[in-house]
């Protein structure tokens, strides 16, 4: 279960953790009501089996599973009412990573709707994210910042993402460890990218090439062994501008939603 990140801790070493993709786990919590960062379930790499033991709601959004019960396929980017004794099968598929699964209390409380009268059959309107988007945009370290190609590899977590550059890339170690945050690209000595993720280390020591900007940093969540990335650099007002044009965004996803998914309280 993954609660909000934390703030303000990174000096003593604590990463910031929360979800890895937090639109996603923002829009799961809003088709059931709760607050943005009520805690969810987050799903990756491997498969699960939920058994409902009351009656209630889930909402699904993300990618990298399909979801079954005994009537067949449930679609994904979505919530569904959910009976006790149903079971919910979790299968590993080919589209994105993570998925984000949220209930009314975000799993700390009763599982009831807690007073919402939820409307049927409410979805989003389009996914999050899409694996035609694979483009990381960046601030560099230097200036102009290089545009590179890699391929994700199968070394992947909440600590980090590591991928293998089209072109080598050689960077000067530091000559001590430095801080780091979520979304720091180091290149390795062996000539790998590796991309912190939100579990990752508050320092390193290896080169970097630059941050991914906090816009697409869900997008580094999503991202798949085998699958080929780009990396564009951007100024860093830019960069400041376009997460706070993403964050303007899932605002206003979320306030449609509730005016779609929630009836009168």
């Amino acid at each position: 279960m993954i609660g909000p990140p934390t703030v303000g801790l990174r000096r003593f070493g604590v990463p910031p953790g929360g979800p890895f993709d937090t639109e996603s786990s923002r829009l799961a919590n809003a088709l059931v009501g709760n607050p943005p960062w009520a805690p969810v379930i987050e799903l990756a790499l491997f498969g699960a089996e939920l058994r409902v033991e009351s009656g209630g709601w889930i909402a699904a959004v993300g990618g990298g599973h399909e979801v079954t019960n005994k009537d067949g396929e449930l679609p994904i980017d979505r919530r569904w009412q959910v009976h006790p004794g149903q079971e919910l099968s979790f299968r590993p598929s080919t589209m994105g990573l993570r998925l984000y699964l949220g209930t009314p209390g975000g799993w700390v409380r009763p599982f009831e709707a807690t007073g919402a009268n939820f409307a049927e059959g409410v979805a989003l309107a389009e996914a999050p994210w899409s694996l035609d988007s694979a483009s990381l945009r960046y601030v560099p370290d230097d200036i102009p910042g290089g545009r590179h190609t890699a391929t994700v590899g199968a070394q992947l977590d909440r600590v980090g993402v590591r991928l293998t550059p089209t072109e080598p890339v050689s960077r000067p170690g530091a000559s001590q460890s430095v801080p780091s945050i979520f979304g720091r690209i180091q290149a390795t000595p062996a000539g790998e990218f590796l991309i912190h993720g939100p579990d990752g280390p508050t320092i390193g020591g290896y080169g970097t090439i630059g941050t991914v900007i906090g816009a697409d940093l869900d997008k580094v969540g999503q991202l798949r062994p085998g699958q080929s990335v780009s990396f564009e650099p951007v100024g860093l007002e830019e960069a400041r501008a376009m997460t706070a044009d993403q964050g303007a965004r899932i605002e206003r996803l979320e306030g449609l939603i509730r005016l779609r998914a929630l009836g009168p309280r």
